[in-house]
């Protein structure tokens, strides 16, 4: 036989409190793990949501989507700038290089939006700006319909 089976048949109680220990530190160690869902990741892109009421999409892309376009374009570390008008709504999605600072980038984003913002058409909202994060998604989303 081998030694550590003849020692755990010989002195079965110190055997016992080994596992015994070994049990309680994994049990610990598995009530102080960390749980997260997602893993930490960063994705380097940035959102600038601008309503304008009652404007068509030519009308928001002409005069809101382009001027928030070009002043989020100089912006440090951008490598690409797409937008969306739609009825009332300016969506500009804004890709930065990865590894990019992306809480100082939302900052410039928002300098650059202030200045261009008195240019903006009378009635348009204030921009905002929102950086992508996976982990303020929600992990599961419950509808719940009934009949009366």
């Amino acid at each position: 036989m081998r030694p550590l089976i003849r020692f755990s048949i010989r002195h079965p109680v110190p055997t016992i409190v080994f596992y015994l220990i070994a049990a309680v530190i994994g049990l610990v160690s598995l009530s102080r793990l960390p749980l997260d869902l997602y893993p930490a990741m960063e994705f380097p892109l940035a959102v600038v949501v601008t309503r304008y009421e009652g404007a068509g999409p030519e009308e928001v892309e002409a005069h809101v989507s382009r001027p928030v376009e070009e002043v989020v374009g100089t912006v440090p570390g951008v490598t690409s700038v797409s937008s969306s008008s739609s009825e009332g709504t300016s969506l500009v999605i804004v890709e930065f290089d990865y590894g990019t600072d992306m809480d100082q980038a939302t900052l410039s984003i928002r300098e650059k939006v202030d200045q261009v913002r008195g240019y903006l058409p009378d009635g348009t909202d204030a921009p905002m700006v929102f950086k992508i994060d996976p982990a303020a998604l929600p992990v599961l989303t419950i509808a719940l319909t009934g009949s009366d």
